[in-house]
C-alpha cells in the first residue's frame, strides 16, 4: 500500500511528492517502511500510530521498522521538510492481523515407556505443522503424543498468513534409583541425621516425609533437598526410630519411594548420691552436673548428719 502526497505552486512546475511503502501485515513480525520524496528531504520524522510502543513508536529513519505488539488498524504519518524548507505530511491506514501464539509449556522429563502430550491450542481456520530436532517427526495436528526424546516445535499459520511458533524439550530418562546403602544408621539423641542422598541419574531431586515411632522423639519433619539434616531428641529411656519415606524424581519421572531408618539412642544418665560433706571438695560450691561424652552426671546431695 502507498499514500501519495503531491503538490503544485502556482506558475511553478515544481512537483511535490512523499510517497510511503510499507511491507508487513502480522503481530508482533517486523513492518517495514520506506518512502519516496521529491525533492529530496532535508529531514523526515515517523509516526507509527502506535503511541503504546512509547519511543519506538517514532523514528527520522529513511526506511525505519516497527513491531506493533497487538493486532487492529493504525494510521502512520510521515512528515516531511524538503531542502528548500518546504513541509509535506503523508498518512497511510494499515491493518495488523493477529498472529497465533501457541504455548507447549516448560521443557518436560519423562520415564522410559511413558509419553506426553503437548497442546498447540485451538485456532480456528488455520493449519498446524510439527517438526523435531532432530529431524524424523512431522504432524498437522493441534495436539501430538510423544514418547522419545528430542526438541518439538510447532507452527500454526493464520488465515490471513501469519505464523506463530513454539518449541519444547522433551528428554526421556530411566526411572532414578536411590543408591544410598544401608538404609539405616544410628545417632545419639541431640545429634544430627546427616543423611546425604545419592540416585543413580545425576539432577535427581529428593523429597521425604518422616514419621517417628513415638511422642518421645521429635525434631523430625518432611522435606527436600540433596540431604536430610535433622537434629533429632530421645526424651525417653529406650531407643527411638525415625522413619524417612524418600522418594526421588527427574523432571517428571518420579522413581520409587525407599525407607530409610534412623534409630535415636537416649543420653545415658547416672544418678549418684553423695553427702554434702564428700561433695564439697569437689565442686566448691560451682556446679553439679558434669557431660562426659554421652554420658550426664547427676549429683544429689543431702546434708551431713551429725551425732548427739
Amino acid at each position: 500500500m502507498e499514500e501519495l502526497v503531491m503538490k503544485v505552486f502556482p506558475n511553478s512546475s515544481k512537483k511535490y511528492k512523499a510517497y510511503i511503502h510499507h511491507t508487513g501485515f502480522c503481530q508482533n513480525d517486523s513492518f517495514y517502511f520506506s518512502s519516496d520524496i521529491w525533492p529530496p528531504p532535508d529531514s523526515i520524522h515517523w509516526d507509527f500510530g502506535d503511541p503504546a510502543s512509547g519511543a519506538a513508536n517514532y523514528s527520522n529513519d529513511t526506511a525505519p521498522s516497527h513491531i506493533y505488539t497487538l493486532p487492529g488498524q493504525y494510521t502512520v504519518e510521515l512528515f516531511v521538510r524538503h531542502i528548500d524548507n518546504r513541509t509535506d505530511t503523508s498518512w497511510v491506514t494499515i491493518i495488523i492481523h493477529e498472529t497465533p501464539a501457541p504455548e507447549l509449556g516448560n521443557d518436560t522429563t519423562i520415564c522410559q515407556g511413558d509419553s506426553v502430550t503437548f497442546d498447540a491450542g485451538f485456532c480456528s481456520g488455520c493449519t498446524y505443522a510439527w517438526t523435531s530436532i532432530p529431524p524424523g517427526f512431522f504432524s498437522t495436528t493441534q495436539m501430538v503424543t510423544l514418547g522419545q526424546t528430542g526438541i518439538y516445535e510447532v507452527s500454526i499459520t493464520s488465515p490471513n498468513g501469519c505464523i506463530g511458533r513454539d518449541s519444547v524439550q522433551l528428554t526421556v530418562t530411566v526411572p532414578p534409583v536411590i543408591t544410598n546403602t544401608p538404609l539405616s544408621k544410628s545417632i545419639c539423641s541431640g545429634e544430627s541425621t546427616d543423611i546425604p542422598l545419592a540416585s543413580n541419574v545425576p539432577a535427581t531431586t529428593f523429597a521425604w516425609t518422616a514419621m517417628g515411632s513415638s511422642l518421645f522423639v521429635s525434631g523430625f519433619a518432611p522435606g527436600a533437598g540433596d540431604t536430610i539434616d535433622q537434629m533429632l531428641i530421645n526424651t525417653g529411656s529406650g531407643d527411638e526410630t525415625v522413619t524417612y519415606t524418600i522418594t526421588p524424581a527427574v523432571g517428571g519421572c518420579v522413581g520409587d519411594s525407599v525407607q530409610y531408618v534412623v534409630t535415636v539412642n537416649p543420653v545415658d544418665t547416672i544418678l549418684v548420691i553423695i553427702s554434702s560433706e564428700d561433695l564439697l571438695p569437689l565442686i566448691n560450691g560451682k556446679s553439679t552436673e558434669w557431660m562426659k561424652g554421652q554420658m550426664t552426671l547427676f549429683l544429689l546431695i543431702y546434708p551431713v548428719m551429725e551425732t548427739l
